[in-house]
């Protein structure tokens, strides 16, 4: 992924944000006329933002309308799916899923254990909705430069995403495997996290009235009742302190795993002396949850939003 990020980054140009935002808005207003049609009954908000996430990232990142806040289907039910295998691959200790047979398909047999023959059975009716969008994009390709690709006009375009730019720029490897590798990574990083961050914004917000207030004095201020384009987001600065600070008590993820790539001896931690070595292939759990609860970092109020 190292590889692959220098080359999907200057897709995220300017012109391609301030589209983006305007499609953040629909989805978000669509979220919004869920909600007003609930009325009084009481809404599960952490999957509202997940439903909406997901609808976000489909149009984003390859222009496929999932309309999750308000339908289910199955490749929706397989893009869940392939989230929770792929969390409980995160967490798992012994990688059975490897195993031929038992873990995964081998010489047309297998594999035995339900949840990867669910996981198979999901990868796959994704695999062939993404390869559909790929070669539709392919036989449409319009090769040219980054500048070039960075003056179009998004908003007249019908397939604005970022697998159209991907597609069309020139020198890209543009392999309908590579590109499906890449759409699924972002689609997977980028869903959960961000519903998770949502969800904890609004606890927070809930929890401390005074900050809500400034923040809907601040979006009605700025916005006055439109829609949101990029250049307000800028403007918003409460509400994106109050991203910033549920990320803060509540990341995500929690918890990072890095995988030493050669012996290294670690700096040495709060009141201790002794060095700690770590030996090349050792799995190193990262607690980002501890790191941004520390009084030693934040303060004694470390724990207050």
């Amino acid at each position: 992924w190292q590889g692959r990020r220098r080359a999907v980054v200057p897709g995220f140009h300017t012109a391609w944000l301030q589209q983006m935002t305007t499609m953040f808005g629909e989805c978000a207003d669509r979220m919004t006329a869920s909600l007003d049609a609930a009325g009084d009954n009481t809404v599960n908000m952490e999957a509202m933002f997940s439903s909406v996430a997901l609808d976000i990232i489909g149009k984003a990142v390859f222009n496929y309308d999932f309309a999750s806040v308000e339908n289910q289907s199955p490749v929706i039910d397989a893009v869940y799916n392939l989230m929770q295998e792929a969390e409980h691959r995160s967490f798992f200790l012994l990688p059975y899923w490897k195993v031929p047979v038992f873990g995964h398909r081998f010489l047309g047999i297998g594999p035995l254990v339900p949840r990867q023959a669910q996981f198979v059975s999901d990868l796959d009716l994704v695999n062939v909705a993404l390869d559909t969008l790929i070669a539709e994009a392919l036989q449409s390709r319009s090769e040219g430069d980054v500048e070039a690709l960075e003056a179009r006009d998004y908003s007249k375009l019908e397939n604005p995403s970022l697998l159209r730019f991907l597609v069309d720029m020139r020198g890209a490897d543009a392999t309908q495997t590579q590109l499906r590798d890449d759409l699924m990574t972002m689609m997977i990083a980028g869903h959960e996290t961000t519903a998770a961050m949502l969800t904890w914004a609004t606890f927070c917000l809930a929890t401390t009235p005074l900050e809500m207030a400034k923040c809907q004095e601040e979006v009605d201020r700025v916005l006055q009742g439109r829609s949101p384009n990029y250049e307000d987001l800028m403007a918003l600065e409460n509400v994106r302190l109050t991203l910033t600070e549920s990320l803060r008590l509540y990341p995500q993820p929690p918890i990072l795993i890095r995988r030493a790539l050669e012996d290294d001896t670690l700096p040495l931690a709060w009141g201790t002396e002794k060095q700690v070595k770590v030996f090349r292939g050792t799995d190193i759990f990262i607690l980002i949850w501890n790191l941004h609860r520390s009084p030693q970092l934040w303060g004694e109020d470390a724990g207050e939003f």
